[in-house]
C-alpha cells in the first residue's frame, strides 16, 4: 500500500471517527431534547387544563358562596319562592350548574327542578349531606355519580346559616354540567396519537377521549369505560415522565398530581410518534453525515492526490531505474519539501551516476594494469623448457628449425609485452595463437594438431588481446596432456559472423572435466598450480575481461564432459569496440 493511500485512510478514518462521535453526541442531544420538548408540551397542556379546572372550582365556590349570602330569600318559609330564585339563579349559570339543592334542617329539598325531583326521588342527595356535615368548614364535591336529573355530574356543597348565627340551617347543593367540564377540557383535540385521561383522588377517571386509540376501553353497564388493569397502573404512575406498556401498546405518560379539585392529570403519547421523530432525526443526520462524509472523502482525496502525486511519481521513476547513465532528472516546478526533495533526488542520482562511472574507469584501469602484469609474468617453467627444445634441436643441427621456435618466440613475447592497445583484430591475435602453438608442438611433437576456421569478414573484428591463448592452453594441458590412449588430440577453433555478433568456439577432443574440475579452473585455483604455462593469464581472468568490455551482452560458456572433450563458447559484440 502506498504513502497516498495510507495516508487517505488514516486522515478519512481519523475524521470518520470525529464526526460519528461528534453526530452521536448530537443525536443523543437531540433525542433528549425531543423528549424534552413532547414533555415540555404535555406538561404545558396539563397546566392549561388544570388552570381551567381550578378556574371551574372557584367559578362554583363563587356562585355557591353569592347563594349562601343571601338570606332573605333563604330564610322564608315559602318554598315556592325560593324555588323560584333557585330557577332564576341557575338560569344565570347553565353552563357551569344544571341542578340546585337546599335541604333544610326538617328534611325539606327544594330545587330549581322540583317536578323531577318530587318524581324521581332524592337519588344520593341524603349520602351528600351527610359528606357536607363532615366537613362544615366550607365547600365540598363528590366523586363523579349518575343523578337521574342532572346525568352524569359531581355534587359541591356549602352549609347555610342565618345571618349572624353559627348554626347550620340547610346544606346548599348544586350538580354540575359534566359536559361544560369535557368540553373545556377537550381531550379530543389531541391527535390519535395523544390523548388525556383526568383521575379523581380516588382513582375514578372523570374526563377521558372515547375515541383515542390508546386507551383500552370495555363495555360495562352501557358504557365505554377504561380497563381497570390499565386504570390502576395509571393510578400508580409516578409524577413527571413515565412509560406504559399494555396491551403490546408502548406509551410515554406525563402524570401531574393537580391542586385543582385534587385530581390527576395525565397525558399519553404513542412511543411511535417521538420515537418516529427520532427516526427521521436519524436519518437527516445519516444524510447529513453521509454528504458531509463524501465532500471530505472527496477533498482530503484531492489533497493528498495533490501533496503526495509528485512523491508517487519519484518513487515510480526510482523504481524505472535500471541503468544509472539513462536516469532521467525528476522536474518539478513546487518550491515545498516535495521540491526541495526532487532537487536533492536529482542531485544524488549525478552524484552516484558520477561515482559509477568513476569506479567503472577504476575498474578498467585495474583490470587494464593486472592484465599486464599477467601478460608480463612469463611462466619460468614454459620459457626454460622452450629453450631447453631450442637447444636439444641445435645439439641436433636441426639449425632451420631452432630458426623457427626461436622466430616463434620472439613473435609470442612481442605480441604479449606489446603496449599499443589492449584490442587487436582477430588476425592478429589468431597470428600470436599459431606462434605459440607451435611452440607448443616444438615440445610434445605429433601429440596434438590445431585447426582454426575463420570467414573472411571475422578478421577485422576487434578483440582483447591474449583472448585465445589461455583457451587453447586450457585444451593442451588439461584435455589433450593427459589423454593416456592412443590417438592424436585436436584443438579446433571456429568462428563465426552473425548480426555484428562474433561467435567463437574452442573445442578439444581431451579427456573432459568433472563438474569440481571445471569450477577450480573458472576460479583460477587449478591453473595457480600449474607452473608450465606460458602467463598467468586464466580462464577467470578471460571472463572477467569479457564481462568488463562487453557488459551483460556477452557470453562466456564452458561445456565438458568426461572422456569425450571440453568447449568452450564465447560470443562478442564486435560493434562495441
Amino acid at each position: 500500500m502506498g504513502v497516498a493511500a495510507k495516508q487517505l485512510i488514516t486522515l478519512f478514518t481519523f475524521v470518520l471517527i470525529v464526526f460519528i462521535v461528534f453526530e452521536w453526541l448530537n443525536i443523543k442531544d437531540e433525542s433528549q431534547r425531543i423528549k424534552s420538548k413532547f414533555e415540555s408540551e404535555a406538561q404545558q397542556a396539563i397546566d392549561k387544563t388544570n388552570q381551567l379546572l381550578y378556574n371551574y372550582q372557584e367559578n362554583i365556590k363563587q356562585v355557591l358562596l353569592i347563594l349562601s349570602k343571601q338570606h332573605n330569600i333563604l330564610s322564608q318559609e315559602n318554598d315556592e319562592e325560593i324555588k323560584k330564585y333557585l330557577q332564576e339563579y341557575c338560569e344565570n349559570t347553565p353552563y357551569l350548574i344544571k341542578n340546585y339543592y337546599i335541604k333544610k334542617q326538617d328534611g325539606r329539598i327544594i330545587s330549581n327542578n322540583q317536578i323531577f325531583l318530587d318524581i324521581i326521588g332524592r337519588a344520593k342527595l341524603d349520602e351528600i349531606v351527610n359528606i357536607v356535615k363532615a366537613n362544615t368548614a366550607g365547600i365540598s364535591w363528590t366523586e363523579p355519580y349518575h343523578s337521574p336529573i342532572s346525568f352524569n355530574t359531581i355534587a359541591f356543597a356549602v352549609p347555610y346559616r342565618e345571618k349572624g348565627s353559627f348554626e347550620v340551617t340547610s346544606t346548599i347543593l348544586a350538580e354540575i354540567n359534566m359536559d361544560y367540564i369535557e368540553t373545556l377540557i377537550r381531550p379530543g383535540n389531541f391527535l390519535n396519537a395523544k390523548t388525556m385521561v383526568v383521575l379523581t383522588a380516588s382513582g375514578r377517571p372523570v374526563v377521558y377521549d372515547k375515541n383515542s386509540i390508546l386507551l383500552p376501553l370495555i363495555m360495562k353497564n352501557g358504557t365505554e369505560e377504561i380497563d381497570s388493569v390499565f386504570l390502576d397502573i395509571l393510578c400508580n404512575l409516578n409524577n413527571g415522565m413515565d412509560t406504559v406498556t399494555y396491551g403490546g401498546k408502548k406509551m410515554y405518560a406525563i402524570k401531574d398530581s393537580g391542586k385543582a379539585l385534587g385530581y390527576a392529570l395525565i397525558v399519553l403519547a404513542d412511543q411511535r410518534l417521538v420515537d418516529n421523530d427520532i427516526k427521521k432525526l436519524y436519518q437527516s443526520i445519516l444524510a447529513t453525515l453521509a454528504t458531509m462524509l463524501a465532500v471530505l472523502f472527496g477533498v482530503i482525496y484531492i489533497t493528498t492526490y495533490y501533496f503526495t502525486r509528485p512523491i508517487t511519481k519519484m518513487a515510480a521513476r526510482m523504481d524505472r531505474v535500471m541503468d544509472i547513465e539513462k536516469f532521467i532528472p525528476f522536474q518539478t516546478s513546487r518550491r515545498d519539501e516535495v521540491g526541495i526533495l526532487a532537487g536533492s533526488y536529482n542531485s544524488m542520482m549525478e552524484r552516484i551516476r558520477e561515482l559509477a562511472r568513476e569506479i567503472r574507469e577504476a575498474e578498467s584501469k585495474k583490470k587494464e594494469y593486472e592484465l599486464k602484469m599477467l601478460q608480463s609474468q612469463i611462466g619460468p617453467h614454459f620459457l626454460f623448457n622452450t629453450l631447453a627444445c631450442i637447444g636439444s634441436l641445435a645439439n641436433q643441427y636441426r639449425v632451420e628449425e631452432v630458426r623457427e621456435t626461436i622466430r616463434d618466440l620472439v613473435n609470442l613475447l612481442t605480441f604479449s609485452f606489446d603496449k599499443t592497445s589492449e584490442f587487436v583484430t582477430l588476425e592478429e591475435e589468431l597470428d600470436g595463437l599459431e606462434s605459440y602453438v607451435r611452440i607448443q608442438k616444438v615440445r610434445y611433437g605429433g601429440m596434438f594438431e590445431y585447426r582454426a576456421t575463420v570467414p573472411e569478414e571475422a578478421y577485422e573484428c576487434k578483440i582483447p588481446r591474449l583472448l585465445l591463448q589461455p583457451l587453447v592452453e586450457n585444451s593442451i594441458f588439461h584435455g589433450i596432456k593427459p589423454k593416456k590412449e592412443n590417438g592424436i588430440g585436436i584443438v579446433d577453433i571456429k568462428c563465426i559472423m552473425k548480426d555484428g555478433y562474433l561467435l567463437i568456439k574452442v573445442r578439444d577432443n581431451g579427456i573432459g572435466m568433472e563438474k569440481g574440475k571445471v569450477e577450480s579452473l573458472l576460479n583460477g585455483s587449478a591453473e595457480k598450480k600449474d607452473g608450465g604455462r606460458f602467463n598467468s593469464i586464466g580462464l577467470m581472468n578471460v571472463y572477467e575481461r569479457i564481462r568488463l568490455y562487453y557488459g551483460d551482452g556477452q557470453e562466456f560458456r564452458f561445456l565438458s564432459r568426461k572422456g569425450r572433450g571440453t568447449v568452450i563458447i564465447i560470443k562478442l559484440d564486435c560493434k562495441k569496440l
